[in-house]
């Protein structure tokens, strides 16, 4: 129920110094809703980001799901989290990212995109 209209517009895929935010290190949060679809109800539900310069923790539906802290060698590093105990299927869904970074670019500058591991 967080109020984020204030808040500027960003884009992932592309560092954070390149949308007006020049030399800027320290945190950052982004947040949007999405929709899963029903089918995907008994299903595992993996968030795959290509990569978060530096540092990452993420809330899925109010409630924290996982992060990526490996310091200043995390820039440019591949990482999953398992969204599956706190999403719904069927409905919207909220997710918040707080980036933390503290040199050079910054921000969610790869995709990030949900997948669902295939039967075997």
């Amino acid at each position: 129920d967080y109020d984020d209209s204030a808040w500027d517009a960003i884009r992932i895929r592309e560092f954070w110094e390149l949308q007006g935010y020049s030399d800027y290190n320290g945190r950052a949060w982004y947040r949007t809703e999405f929709a899963i679809p029903v089918a995907a109800r008994e299903r595992q539900l993996l968030l795959y980001f290509g990569a978060v310069d530096e540092s990452a923790e993420i809330w899925i539906n109010g409630t924290k799901a996982g992060q990526h802290r490996i310091g200043e060698s995390g820039w440019d590093k591949r990482f999953v989290v398992d969204i599956t105990p706190f999403a719904l299927p069927g409905e919207d869904n909220s997710i918040a990212v707080r980036v933390r970074d503290e040199i050079h670019m910054g921000g969610i500058w790869k995709s990030v995109k949900l997948f669902t591991p295939k039967d075997r």
